[in-house]
Formats: structure tokens, sequence, C-alpha cells
């Protein structure tokens, strides 16, 4: 870092504490001064999105919005009116906004999902593929995970990543804070995930029991769960949607799970799923280190119903856990039970940990260049200016202690170079030979060293007694004999 960039960026850090203490104007003319897209929502009856709190008897809990209030929505920035919904007319004008999201929405200002009644691209893209009437409000431009995780997408060959801006939203005159306006998940071939008529988009999703249409799979029985209300996972649809979908076309797109399931524990996955994309979805979590695997956001999709077509992995988005992990670790959906990659990992199939570890090699030398290349320019720019200016905002309102982009850019670069030293040592450490998953075998005599250190086995679990095996530490591998 050049000299006079860190004086910049210690000035900013000194600065910040006194800069938030400032009584601030929470007035829309001057939110318009900064230099931000501003978002105002002026629901019809004057009321706010509201939700409800569903419980089952295992103690889930998952928000649900208890009305969808119609509304007219502006997007300005400065004094240019980027667009206009206009008051609601159902098909015709305005919008309709609720609560959307799991854990996040129990919040005071939670995830808004919004329905434009006419597509209109709230990113002001150039490409008639770009409209759409269904979008998000995400909280997440309070850091920049999500903005970087899914720049870190974009080196893989992922089949679609959602594009975001930040903003400042009001809601009735409120302020409501520093949101990313965000695509939603959806089928949309042109653009969104490209699924045809015959094909499917289905969750993995820890909040089942908030949908009206779900299955369940025996995969996850270990626990001998007899009940199916007493399941922590299953499935649910994003295409076809629940109230167009056909109790026959249901049970067959059930069926084809739990063939897949099969597949995986036979070794025989590679038939019936696309490696590939399984593999890059772990890899992008694990470089991220990723922390959240209990939640939703867990997409897999199929093009069409013909025989031989393959499932593939959906798009990645949910980064606002990302770094989330001690540096010296996997990502957690690497050793997760209510997913599928310990037993990928784990097959006698090595077809998938071959996969994983090229796509590794692929990236190695260039992922660190490339996010942190992308967070200094982002730094640099008009846009993170103003981000930083309304995190302050932000933090005022709801007394929080967020920093600006350039503590983010600092804090994000030290975790990862860290992070991403260790994960080349481990992933080298993984070898595959005769079928079988192994390690590179680097033998020591003290027992008590390898206790002592950050210790875990080959699928990235840590363990507190090694015996006789393969293990990884962040500086070496090691094997106990």
């Amino acid at each position: 870092m050049h000299k006079s960039l860190f004086i910049l960026l210690m000035g900013w850090i000194a600065l910040w504490p006194a800069r938030a203490q400032k009584t601030l104007d929470y007035s829309l003319e001057n939110f318009r001064t900064i230099n931000l897209p501003l978002v105002h929502i002026v629901t019809e009856s004057g009321e706010r999105p509201q939700m409800e709190m569903l419980e089952t008897d295992r103690g889930l809990r998952k928000p649900r919005a208890t009305n969808i209030l119609p509304a007219r929505m502006t997007l300005t920035q400065g004094n240019d009116t980027i667009y206009d919904s206009g008051e609601y007319e159902r098909g015709v004008s305005g919008i309709t906004i609720k609560v959307n999201g799991n854990s996040s929405s129990r919040h005071n200002n939670p995830i808004y999902k919004l329905k434009l009644q006419q597509p209109f691209d709230l990113l002001e893209r150039e490409g008639e593929q770009y409209p759409d009437r269904h979008w998000r409000l995400m909280k997440d431009a309070i850091t920049l995970k999500t903005m970087m995780g899914l720049h870190l997408c974009r080196m893989f060959d992922v089949q679609w990543v959602q594009e975001c801006r930040p903003c400042n939203v009001f809601i009735n005159g409120e302020y409501e804070g520093v949101y990313l306006i965000m695509e939603n998940v959806r089928r949309k071939p042109k653009q969104r995930l490209n699924v045809s008529r015959s094909g499917f988009i289905v969750e993995r999703d820890a909040y089942h029991f908030a949908e009206d249409v779900q299955f369940y799979t025996p995969y996850f029985e270990e626990r001998n769960v007899t009940e199916v209300d007493d399941i922590t996972f299953g499935y649910t649809f994003r295409y076809p949607k629940q109230d167009k979908l056909a109790p026959t076309r249901k049970d067959s797109i059930a069926n084809f799970i739990v063939e897949m399931e099969e597949a995986i524990a036979d070794g025989t996955y590679d038939q019936v799923i696309d490696v590939k994309s399984f593999a890059t979805w772990l890899l992008i979590h694990d470089i991220f280190g990723t922390k959240d695997s209990a939640g939703s956001n867990i997409f897999m999709t199929r093009y069409d119903s013909l025989p031989g077509t393959l499932i593939r992995m959906g798009n990645l988005w949910d980064f606002d856990s990302g770094q989330g992990v001690p540096y010296n670790s996997f990502a957690n959906i690497h050793t997760a039970t209510s997913f599928y990659m310990p037993q990928l990992l784990q097959s006698e199939n090595t077809v998938f940990v071959r996969t994983y570890k090229e796509l590794w090699n692929e990236v190695r030398e260039q992922v660190l260049p490339y996010i942190t290349g992308w967070m200094q320019s982002y730094r640099d720019t008009p846009e993170a200016e103003a981000l930083s200016l309304s995190r302050i905002y932000y933090n005022q309102r709801y007394d929080l202690n967020y920093g600006s982009v350039a503590q983010d850019v600092y804090n994000t670069t030290t975790l990862m170079t860290r992070h991403l030293n260790w994960l080349d040592t481990a992933i080298e450490a993984i070898e595959v030979k005769d079928g079988m998953t192994t390690g590179t075998q680097l033998p020591t005599t003290s027992h008590n060293a390898i206790q002592a250190a950050s210790c875990y086995n080959l699928q990235g679990q840590p363990v507190s007694e090694p015996k006789r095996g393969v293990y990884i530490t962040p500086a070496r591998r090691m094997m106990v004999r």
C-alpha cells in the first residue's frame, strides 16, 4: 500500500467515531445531497410492512409477511429521477412491498421484497433482458461482503451472478437504512436462472414449514426421525410456483431428488449431477469462509425433464456471513450434514474431489489479487465515498458501529490473505490415489505439538485429540503414527 493511501486510510479510521457522534439530519432533502441512489416507498394506507413469527415444536422460527402493501416507489439520485412507479393500480402502475427473508428479517429494518406492476430495470443496464417486476432490498450494503462475494462468483462458471447496487431507503418518509437493490432469484431464461418450462428450481430449506408446498427425502434421516414435522430440512419450490404445481409433477421432482441422493450414496452421482457446478459452489464458499450452513438459499436446478439432464447448483448470493469462520477453516457447509458436501468429499468415487482440487489449482494464484484489486478500485469510487457516509447515518439510526469502505478493504485484505494461505495448504494436502482420498503424509513424532495447533481432518473438521492418521494444521500437513 502506498504511503499516502495508508495515511488517508488511517485518517478515515481515526475520524470515524467522531463523525458518528454528530447530530445528523435524516430528512429526505438531506439524503438527496448524498451521492447514492435514494429509494422512497410510500404505502397506500400509510402502514408499514409487518410480519409474524412461525415456530415449530422443534424451536425453528421463521418470519412470514402478514401484509402485502400497495405503494408508490421512486428511485432518485441527486436531482435525477431514475424510476417512478406512479400510484398503485394493479397490473398498471405502482408496486407492492412485503417483508422477506429469514433470520435477518427479525430486525427493525428487515429485508423487503418488491413487485413492480410494470417491468423495469432498477439497475439501469442496457438490454431488453433486464427489466423485471421482482426485486429485493437487502441490508447487506452495511459491509462489502455481498458485493465482494458476487464479484468472486464472476471468476467461475456459475450459471448466474446477481447484480446489485447500494442505496438509501425511506418508507413513508422515515429513514430505513442503507440497502442493496438486488435481483430476485427466479426462473428467467434470458436473465437470472435459465430453466425451461419442464425443468425445476428447488431450495434446500430449513424454513420449509412456512411454505404451502414442500417435500422431504429419506437421505438425512440418520437421526431416526420418523415424523415429517421433526425433519429440520425440507425442499421447497422456486419453479414451478407452488400455486401452479400439479401433484404429479411435485412427486416427479421429489423422486428425482431421491434418485440423486441414492446416486450420491452409491458413488454414481456423476451420472445425475453436474459435478463441476457442485464443486464450484463449495469452493466459492470455502474461499469466502462462509459461516452460515443451516439457512436456506441453497438452490438446485434442472434445465428440463429429459433423460440425462443433470442437476446443477444454482446461484450463490447469501454472503452476509462471509469471513465468519476462523481463518484456518473451511466454510461450515464443507462439513455440514444438512447438505451433500461431506458425502461427496468422502465418496469412493473421487470425481468430485478431483474437480474441486482442479478448480482451486486454476485460480490459486489469481484469487487474492482478483478480490483485493476489486476492493481497492471500488474504495476510490464516488459511490464508495457516498456509501461510507451513509453508513454513519445507519450506525446512529440503529446504534451500530459498522466501518467505512476503506476499513472494509483493510480488514478483508488482511483476513483473506491469511485464510487463502491456509486454504492452499489444506487443499494441497488432499490427494487422490487408487480411488481413495488421502493426504500428503509428513510424519512428526510430536503428538503434543499437533494437539496444541489448530488441527483438522481432511474433510476440514476440527479434531481436538488427533489419533493415528493424516491431519492438517495451518502451517503444514502432519501424520500421527
